[in-house]
């Protein structure tokens, strides 16, 4: 079953034009920023105390949509 997810990809992949690369780029970076700004929008309106684990994982996120993004603007 992974393979025919694989090949799927692959296919649709292909298929994309640079400026569809962009585009996806664009919005993975947008996504990554609304993360951010939902993320601190809690914590500033949150009057319980900040989670350690939850702001991590926000920061996580956060980097790795910038990565990905990154990535997919360089590879086309």
């Amino acid at each position: 079953m992974r393979w025919i997810a694989i090949a799927y990809i692959h296919f649709i992949k292909m298929q994309l034009e640079k400026e569809s690369w962009k585009i996806i780029a664009q919005k993975i970076f947008d996504l990554g920023n609304l993360g951010i700004t939902v993320l601190i929008f809690g914590l500033l309106i949150s009057k319980q105390a900040i989670n350690f684990w939850l702001v991590s994982l926000g920061i996580i996120l956060y980097l790795s949509c910038l990565l990905i993004g990154i990535t997919l603007l360089r590879k086309k």
